[in-house]
């Protein structure tokens, strides 16, 4: 008897942790959908990825583009019920011995928490009405305790903590669970 196939979305899929759990979700029961910014990264973990087994589709583009990712998160779950959904990219400033500048802000924000928001809120629907799926938002332990040396980085990460701990009981009662991950320092190539 084969076990059913396992549909996972996974953002951030092209470099650091969500690369990282790409590679370790694949398996011959699992359909994953990897979302990232680099098309010959995407094209290198689906390689991976389908040599385990998994059918892989890959989406390149930004995370930030809300209606785009709106499209392509609700067009998976018209053809697929999703089990999983794995909001995983991130992006920081680095820590620096300057203050950040506003444009840096306005892309840290708005990759990890808007980011965040175009990934899971397309999907809950769909999960509520499957009674059904799993929810992952990746924090920071920078979310815990804020750096003085990513002070953007920090408080992005910690506006997703507390929005997926609200998730938690708000989604609970239609059967869909919700896990905050909160990794520590995780080196990943330069954006």
């Amino acid at each position: 008897m084969t076990k059913p196939k396992k549909t996972i979305i996974i953002t951030g899929s092209s470099s650091g942790i969500g690369y990282a759990l790409a590679k370790k979700y694949a398996d011959h029961n699992v359909s994953l959908f990897l979302f990232g910014r680099s098309l010959d990264k995407l094209a290198e973990v689906s390689a991976i990825c389908a040599s385990h087994g998994a059918k892989v589709q890959t989406f390149a583009g930004d995370v930030r583009d809300e209606l785009w990712m709106k499209k392509q998160i609700e067009q998976i779950c018209r053809d697929n019920i999703v089990d999983i959904v794995i909001s995983c990219a991130g992006v920081s400033a680095g820590t620096l011995g300057h203050p950040e500048t506003q444009i840096q802000t306005d892309i840290i924000f708005n990759t990890n928490v808007s980011g965040t928001i175009n990934t899971i809120m397309p999907v809950i629907p769909f999960m509520i009405e499957n009674r059904h799926g799993k929810i992952a938002v990746v924090s920071s332990m920078a979310g815990l305790l804020g750096l003085s040396s990513a002070p953007s980085y920090s408080a992005s990460k910690a506006a997703i903590k507390v929005f997926g701990d609200a998730l938690r009981g708000y989604l609970r009662p239609h059967n869909i669970r919700v896990a905050v991950i909160i990794p520590g320092y995780v080196r990943t190539p330069p954006r």
